[in-house]
């Protein structure tokens, strides 16, 4: 696409589905499980509020989040399933 489609109307389009996993938009307001690489990402960039986890193959020091191998998949989608329902503006 020329132009980044806007979130809310691609979330709108799957209001029957579960789970939605979005990969990037940085700066929405939804609640994110950021991936750190070494080598790549210069540190947390997600809000403290925003952030579920940390996920990383390497050691990540985080005293107020969790952090998660990035290859366990099954303690990430257990993580999104606790997640309160997103609450779409209409």
């Amino acid at each position: 696409v020329e132009e980044e489609i806007k979130l809310n109307d691609i979330l709108k389009l799957l209001k029957d589905k579960d789970i939605i996993l979005v990969e990037g938009y940085k700066k929405s307001p939804l609640r994110k499980i950021e991936v750190y690489r070494e080598g790549f990402s210069e540190g947390i960039l997600t809000p403290e509020h925003l952030l579920i986890a940390i996920a990383s193959k390497t050691e990540v020091l985080s005293e107020s989040h969790l952090v998660i191998d990035k290859e366990d998949y099954k303690s990430l989608a257990d993580l999104i399933l606790q997640e309160k329902e997103f609450e779409f503006e209409e």
